[in-house]
């Protein structure tokens, strides 16, 4: 699913062109950078406040942030727009 959304906002042509610059997951590397865009396939729901801080952060500057979980918490639920498999 991240990847057919990768696709459609622009930043590949293909799924396997996307699968080549989706993360795995979240690392110190992304918190380390500034990056233009962070999309990562899996990410675990409770990651810590300054990892969530520097990804807003990203995403209040205007680029791309893309995270793919399992569920989201509900206290944490209207921080994000979810996207469901049958939203596609």
């Amino acid at each position: 699913m991240v990847e057919t959304l990768a696709v459609r906002n622009g930043f590949a042509l293909t799924r396997s062109d996307a699968r080549k610059i989706i993360r795995a997951s979240l690392d110190e590397q992304v918190l380390s950078e500034d990056p233009w865009f962070v999309m990562a396939a899996t990410v675990h729901p409770r990651v810590s406040s300054r990892v969530y801080t520097h990804l807003f952060r990203i995403a209040l500057s205007g680029r791309f942030v893309l995270l793919g979980v399992s569920r989201v918490p509900r206290d944490m639920d209207f921080m994000f727009d979810i996207i469901t498999p049958a939203d596609i």
